[in-house]
């Protein structure tokens, strides 16, 4: 991978954080009647929408003429990196950032076959409607301007990684 492939990956990464954000944001005013940011992180972007659309347009793309093979193992993919996502930040901070033990079919309340189904149907979304739009308009940057970019990205987000980790170890939830 070259470094413009990288920051490529950066801007899609950052872009599919905060789209996953505002629907999320959405949906959950809808549920509850008030906004909260429900992400680990304070800035309007949750990193595990970005990691599964990953997952859909860059380890999946071989399956794209497939739909029911990239269905399901999107499926099982994002399933799999919420599962890991609620264990681990639960590990490290003693705390659940959310809990589908209200909905049916679900795993010790960290997964839920809605979602995942949800996840299926955004990924399909993703890889044949969403991403080859959003794809050409991050082709029309500049190297230097995807370079200045993904840094100015990378730079917010681990800033704003090392405050919520700071934040969620020493002040009491």
């Amino acid at each position: 991978m070259n470094h413009q492939q990288f920051d490529k990956l950066v801007f899609y990464f950052f872009l599919y954080s905060f789209v996953g954000w505002i629907c999320e944001d959405i949906y959950c005013f809808i549920i509850d009647k008030q906004w909260v940011n429900r992400g680990f992180l304070f800035g309007p972007y949750c990193p595990i929408y970005g990691f599964g659309a990953l997952i859909f347009i860059h380890l999946l793309e071989p399956l794209k003429k497939h739909i029911i093979l990239l269905s399901v193992f999107g499926i099982v993919s994002c399933t799999l990196l919420e599962y890991i996502t609620s264990w681990g930040l639960e590990q490290l901070f003693n705390r659940r950032w959310w809990d589908y033990s209200h909905y049916a079919y679900n795993y010790q309340g960290r997964i839920c076959l809605l979602n995942s189904l949800l996840f299926g149907i955004m990924g399909l979304l993703l890889v044949y409607l969403i991403h080859p739009l959003c794809s050409q308009l991050i082709h029309r940057l500049t190297k230097g301007q995807l370079m200045i970019g993904s840094r100015l990205i990378i730079t917010i987000m681990l800033l704003d990684l090392g405050c919520s980790i700071f934040i969620n170890t020493t002040v009491k939830n």
